[in-house]
């Protein structure tokens, strides 16, 4: 191994679906995440900068790149060293009124930027010094390498580096992996066949924006005051059903009436951090996991009761949730280059009192407010204090403002019904939202050029270890294709053929035939289009025939001189 590399092992299920989302996303900063904390004192910048360094050395997370190009699987790799990212930017001459804005829009732009996940660490820092003893501190993080609930232990943790006090041994991530390597995948595959079986409901059809929007992700966000809060509480705890329960029913319920549909499917963020695992909470790194949600609505049910049975789909749910969304897609005979859900919900259950993370030397930290955004063209993120924050974070090309605010205001109302009467019936809880008409689906496109498979066919083969060359009708996910191979797929042809091709054209064409008729379409700038094709179309025989010259000349070597496979 290389003496620069610590370790290097699997992805977790949680990380798949980041990787690919990440690599292949066309929004820039697709799960970049990003910390704001207010700072009220003086801060030492040796000190902190001491402090920092020390958290990534103490973190392997934080020491992680990723591996994926000529892989069969994706990798992480953990590094012994990773230089330090931070930046002090002194804005203290700037007018109290701009400070705010200008602080915000660095952060839009750090966001925007994202990050090279072949390189560690995945996360900068930046303290922004309002006047003597105001600052902004923005720690910036890709989500591949933590999850929410890493957060408040990794700021305790700088908190107590920072004043020079000694921490336990940090519990590696790798444990997650090895723990996750030892579960039962039959069983899961079985359980995620039965539980998807059917292929219900999880798509939205909601109305677009008339014109493009100015910025690619936009959010609402609603709060719901403590008094409701403590209302749904304690009407739904002789039910046995929690808070966490309530709002995504509400959510399911919502869907259900937008959809017309009344077996619905959602993402569920999963925390992934089972009491099995011994230590799981206090451990620092990407565990969550997103898999679907299904549950029937029934408008005569009482709410507790249906909630009630909601809850318990999601505890059965429990022992299954170490595959991931792609396996879940395959247990289920669902394609792999159809969205099984359009909207994910999130609860951000873990600590974000400042007072928990423990006292600072010389400095208080007077807020913490975290901002989150994914790929999905729905996200809410459930924030519960004392009050109850709903942040709705949207796809602003696909979702128009005003049906993503009336989706906020359709929760709260839900939620002011159940603080009245948790045994309200389904049917009887509003929702104003409306569903725009279903679009057609898209016909499917039939090449109007013919092509020479075989080169593309070899890719497929080596990328899928399949045993024979695939038809020309064969589909890519059919023969068991994942997202990560699509990466894979999309930087062969880059390299044996020469040519670019963006993800989402390689998921549209993914039989074999309509894949190398696309890339006889691809045209450079300055290239007419018959050159082009022709230039295209030599390249893709004269590959194919020296693939078959090498076929031919391995199958006549003696078999002593055979390449090794180990």
């Amino acid at each position: 191994m290389n003496q620069k590399i610590q370790d290097a092992y699997p992805v977790s299920p949680g990380q798949v679906g980041i990787l690919f989302q990440s690599l292949s996303a066309t929004t820039p900063g697709a799960y970049v995440i990003q910390i704001r904390i207010e700072i009220s004192g003086h801060v030492d910048p040796d000190r902190e900068t001491q402090a920092w360094e020390a958290l990534i050395a103490r973190h392997d997370s934080l020491r992680t790149a990723f591996v994926w190009k000529g892989q069969k699987q994706p990798l992480q790799v953990v590094g012994h060293r990773a230089k330090l990212h931070l930046a002090h930017v002194d804005i203290s001459h700037m007018p109290t009124a701009t400070q705010g804005a200008h602080c915000d829009a660095w952060m839009r732009d750090d966001r925007a930027a994202g990050f090279d996940l072949s390189r560690a660490p995945l996360l900068r820092v930046c303290r922004f010094t309002l006047n003597n003893d105001r600052h902004v501190l923005v720690v910036t993080f890709h989500h591949a390498i933590l999850d929410g609930w890493s957060i408040p232990l990794l700021l305790r943790d700088w908190i107590t580096l920072y004043a020079g006090q000694t921490v336990p041994p940090a519990i590696a991530f790798k444990r997650h992996i090895v723990w996750i390597q030892t579960r039962d995948v039959p069983a899961a595959t079985a359980f995620w066949r039965t539980e998807l079986a059917g292929n219900p409901a999880g798509q939205w059809h909601l109305p677009a924006p008339a014109s493009p929007p100015t910025q690619p992700r936009h959010q609402h966000t609603q709060h719901i005051d403590a008094p409701t809060v403590t209302a749904v509480i304690d009407g739904l705890r002789p039910h046995g059903v929690t808070l966490a329960s309530a709002v995504q029913g509400l959510w399911a319920l919502i869907q259900s009436r937008v959809t017309v549909e009344k077996d619905v499917v959602y993402g569920l963020a999963r925390a992934g951090r089972p009491a099995a695992q011994v230590g799981a909470t206090q451990a620092v790194g990407m565990y969550v996991n997103t898999l679907p949600m299904r549950i029937r609505v029934d408008d005569d049910l009482p709410a507790a009761q249906w909630l009630h049975h909601l809850q318990s789909r999601v505890q059965a749910q429990a022992s299954y949730e170490h595959l991931s969304l792609g396996q879940v897609q395959t247990a289920a005979g669902l394609r792999r280059d159809a969205p099984v859900f359009d909207a994910v919900v999130i609860f951000e259950n873990y600590p974000s009192d400042p007072s928990l993370l423990g006292k600072p030397q010389g400095f208080s930290i007077t807020s913490i407010d975290v901002q989150e955004q994914t790929s999905a063209q729905l996200a809410l993120f459930v924030i519960h204090a004392e009050t109850l924050t709903l942040r709705l974070v949207y796809d602003g090309a696909r979702v128009d403002e005003h049906t993503a605010a009336r989706l906020l205001t359709d929760l709260r109302d839900g939620l002011d019904a159940l603080a009245r009467d948790p045994q309200v019936t389904l049917g009887a809880i509003p929702v104003a939202s409306k569903p725009a008409p279903k679009r057609p689906p898209l016909a499917p496109q039939r090449p109007t050029v013919t092509s020479d498979t075989n080169t593309l066919g070899a890719i497929w083969q080596d990328i899928l270890g399949l045993a024979n060359p695939p038809d020309d009708g064969a589909h890519f996910f059919d023969l068991g294709g994942h997202s990560l191979n699509v990466l894979t797929l999309q930087d062969r042809i880059r390299v044996d053929l020469g040519l670019t091709v963006e993800i989402p054209d390689l998921f549209h064409h993914a039989t074999l035939s309509a894949q190398a008729a696309h890339l006889l379409t691809q045209t450079a700038p300055d290239t007419p289009d018959a050159a082009r094709q022709t230039q295209i179309a030599t390249r893709l025989s004269g590959r194919a025939r020296l693939q078959n010259r090498r076929t031919r000349t391995t199958q006549k070597e003696p078999a002593s001189h055979a390449p090794s496979r180990s």
